[in-house]
């Protein structure tokens, strides 16, 4: 091979970047890892369908720490509390409603 072929061989690589490649997560075929692949990382819209179904069916879950305290969430016990406030107040309007008659 002449040097000018060479050189031209080594320009053609150097232009041309190595496409990436990963494991689709679901059937682990090669999937190619770039933007012109709108399903990446997976191979296709199938596998993706299927993982996005493993998740709604709760086959996946991500670990997290359990709430301290109580089980109720802070909004349930303000709600909790406001009813209580409501029908307190209520049941007061009404006692005083009894008495002016």
């Amino acid at each position: 091979m002449a040097p000018d072929d060479l050189k031209k061989n080594n320009q053609e690589n150097a232009q041309a970047p190595a496409k990436k490649t990963v494991a689709c997560p679901t059937c682990r075929k090669p999937a190619e890892y770039s933007a012109s692949n709108i399903y990446r990382p997976f191979c296709s819209n199938r596998c993706q369908l299927i993982d996005l179904g493993e998740w709604a069916e709760g086959k996946y879950a991500i670990a997290a720490e359990p709430a301290s305290g109580s089980n109720e969430s802070p909004s349930d016990s303000e709600s909790d509390e406001a009813s209580s406030e409501v029908s307190d107040e209520t049941s007061g309007e009404m006692s005083d409603e009894t008495s002016d008659e």
